[in-house]
């Protein structure tokens, strides 16, 4: 069974059409592109009409940045352990993840609804705040379908959405086969 299966997440029944699509994954690359990590954090800081504090944390993301996939959500230690999920993509400002401004990122390449994934995200923060305390931006909902005025305004202040558009579809077929070594 695979450990996207196990998780507290599929147990509620939002079960994860993307986890055996490779467009995810490349969705996850293409996205943690430091020019498309700049275009992002603008995006936020215009939607957010964000007052001038918040100027060092923009200026953070838009500087020294790494990236950490598919990030699991855990509660509990030891036997009590339990996965409640993954974060497909969290950009992080600096190498020191719970103190630094961050930007968490769900991409969805399969069509599911706006409700659903508000759910998904919902659930996520009630346990990402009890480890990232610094988490002042709001959720990147990124797809490759547009969404509606209405589901825009479903998902704001939450999560804003994204597009992903032909510059992704184009990075998507021109993939490099990777040389390996064999044994």
């Amino acid at each position: 069974m695979h450990s996207h299966d196990r998780t507290l997440l599929s147990r509620l029944g939002f079960a994860d059409p993307d986890k055996k699509n490779s467009q995810h994954d490349l969705a996850c690359q293409y996205l943690a592109d430091r020019e498309k990590v700049q275009s992002i954090v603008l995006m936020i800081a215009e939607k957010m009409q964000a007052p001038e504090e918040s100027a060092n944390s923009f200026d953070a993301l838009m500087g020294t940045t790494y990236s950490a996939f598919e990030v699991p959500i855990e509660k509990g230690e030891n036997q009590y352990k339990t996965t409640i999920g993954f974060v497909d993509l969290i950009i992080f400002a600096s190498h020191h993840p719970l103190c630094a401004p961050n930007i968490f990122i769900e991409v969805k390449i399969e069509k599911i609804s706006i409700g659903d994934c508000l759910c998904q995200l919902t659930l996520y923060d009630s346990y990402i705040s009890k480890t990232y305390s610094w988490r002042e931006f709001p959720w990147v909902l990124a797809s490759p379908w547009p969404i509606t005025a209405e589901e825009e305004r479903m998902l704001w202040p939450r999560a804003m959405h994204v597009q992903l558009g032909d510059e992704f579809t184009s990075f998507c077929k021109n993939q490099v086969i990777a040389e390996s070594p064999r044994i």
